[in-house]
């Protein structure tokens, strides 16, 4: 124990000094993206960091959205700084309909959590600058992740993250292994690993975690006491579904620039218009298709 005691200070010693941990830095200001221009910046940044990592290849508009970008409940968060935006982190809850975005490769370990009755959400569009990957702007957007986590009433949240990755989240940030490697994209190889974030426990852990930092103890303090998130989610929630909802954002982001419903499945779109409404879907679909039919 007093190894991996030392081990794991060194580890959280290491990134406070790089900056991940510092609560100080007010360079980094965290929201939900909300507005129709905010939500084209942030899926264009995800597009050219994937693309740049070799996640995906590159799409013909530069943007990246499917079909889960197209339900409102999904809650993007974006970090900026000195007027750029430099990181972006999305969470998405499971659902009947319409499943979570690792179901394609994951979802014999989603299913487990789902059949003991738990509600789990996924955190997808995970990308930061190369320039801010050592500052603390993902630590940052991880907090109002979680916060959206526990106010959606959410026991685990999953993500597939890269096994470079994979030792921070399992051993820093408490998430357990759930999912062998593989890869998750349907365009080329991206090797992945899955991971739980057991949120029935997360704060014990990491209150056991601060035990073991002693003087350098951040974890839990990060999380939920120091975590403002936890108060704004739902008042963003109400002004994101608002915002969201305006079929001029719809069509801007959803017909203009990658004719998302004309690639869905009938079930897909019937799954969407359930959450738009019919009459704004309506609205919507058949501008798509008077525009295909013109083009």
């Amino acid at each position: 124990m007093l190894l991996r005691k030392d081990r794991f200070a060194r580890k959280v010693a290491l990134l406070k000094r790089v900056g991940l941990f510092d609560a100080n830095d007010r360079s980094v200001v965290v929201r939900r993206a909300i507005v129709r221009d905010d939500l084209i910046r942030a899926y264009r940044l995800v597009h050219d960091v994937f693309v740049d990592k070799g996640y995906i290849d590159p799409g013909p508009n530069g943007i990246r959205i499917r079909l889960f970008e197209a339900l409102p409940e999904m809650a993007t968060f974006v970090a900026e700084a000195d007027g750029q935006m430099v990181g972006v982190m999305s969470i998405v809850p499971d659902s009947p309909d319409m499943g979570l975005p690792a179901d394609k490769c994951f979802k014999t370990e989603l299913d487990r959590l789902r059949d003991a009755g738990r509600k789990v959400a996924e955190v997808t569009n995970l990308a930061v600058l190369s320039a801010y990957r050592r500052s603390n702007a993902f630590m940052e957007l991880a907090k109002p992740v979680l916060a959206q986590a526990l106010s959606a009433g959410c026991d685990d949240v999953f993500i597939a993250i890269s096994p470079g990755h994979a030792k921070f989240f399992q051993d820093v940030l408490q998430f357990e292994p759930w999912g062998e490697r593989r890869s998750y994209s349907d365009e080329k190889m991206d090797i992945v690993e899955g991971k739980r974030w057991n949120l029935r426990t997360l704060e014990r852990r990491l209150l056991d975690c601060d035990r073991l930092l002693g003087d350098d103890a951040c974890l839990h303090e990060h999380f939920f006491p120091g975590n403002a998130y936890h108060q704004y989610v739902r008042p963003w929630a109400l002004m994101a579904k608002r915002a969201f909802l305006d079929p001029d954002v719809l069509r801007a982001l959803f017909v203009k620039r990658c004719h998302l419903l004309e690639r869905c499945s009938p079930e897909q779109r019937l799954a969407i218009s359930r959450r738009w409404g019919s009459t704004i879907f309506a609205d919507v679909y058949h501008g798509e298709t008077a525009e295909l039919t013109l083009a």
